[in-house]
């Protein structure tokens, strides 16, 4: 175990540079495209990639709109007509993974210029 500096007042471990942290606000669009990088290194198709693509919609939730419920809708209805030719759960992460950056890109969340 790593003994960390313990304050003798208090016993409370001190770690330096964390009471500044403390009172910074969360950089909520950097949470979005760590998880947004998250996906990408994950098997397309898996469990854990639809997970992530989860969080990623959990943290747009304030952000999403009518245009994004609809489409969500085609794309769980184009299952229905899916041709078997392929991975069904990968061409849905795709189709999932390219509604939400319509809508990082509808409210201006793309720091990046314009796609």
């Amino acid at each position: 175990m790593i003994p960390y500096p313990r304050d003798e007042k208090t016993g409370l471990v001190q770690i330096e540079g964390t009471k500044e942290k403390l009172g910074e606000p969360i950089d909520y669009l950097q949470l979005i495209v760590l998880k947004l990088h998250v996906v990408g290194s994950l098997p397309i198709g898996s469990r854990k990639r639809n997970d992530e693509l989860n969080d990623i919609e959990d943290f747009l939730a304030p952000f999403i709109d009518k245009e994004f419920e609809d489409d969500m809708k085609t794309l769980h209805a184009e299952e229905k007509t899916w041709n078997g030719k392929g991975d069904w759960n990968a061409a849905y992460h795709r189709g999932r993974l390219r509604l939400l950056m319509k809508l990082l890109k509808r409210n201006d969340m793309l720091t990046l210029g314009k796609i």
